[in-house]
């Protein structure tokens, strides 16, 4: 019998297998993947998606508010939509804490 952590570095090793084909499946190329999932990842992200929407760097594209639209929107449409509250912080983390918005003084 094989002990369990080798059994669960076997899962973890098939599971990031899985994962490497979805990468695959969506067309990214693996150097694309690798950078956006670094620790400054997000930042590229939301840089990229403000040169296509040719917005200000400087303006996040959600607030408190927006966010809160968009979970009752979600909510209206969706039966079992209830995020939880790690999940909302998250989102907002995400869309309003990146140093592209900070003001630099």
């Amino acid at each position: 019998r094989l002990q369990p952590n080798f059994e669960s570095l076997v899962t973890e090793f098939a599971d990031r297998k899985e994962n490497d084909n979805l990468y695959h499946q969506s067309g990214l190329s693996s150097s694309l993947v690798s950078t956006l999932l670094k620790e400054d990842g997000s930042d590229i992200f939301l840089e990229w998606m403000h040169q296509q929407l040719n917005t200000p760097l400087n303006k996040p594209f959600a607030n408190k508010e927006s966010l809160r639209i968009v979970l009752h929107l979600v909510r209206q449409d969706r039966e079992n939509a209830e995020p939880t509250r790690a999940t909302m912080q998250k989102l907002n983390r995400f869309f309003m804490s990146s140093p592209l918005y900070r003001s630099v003084e």
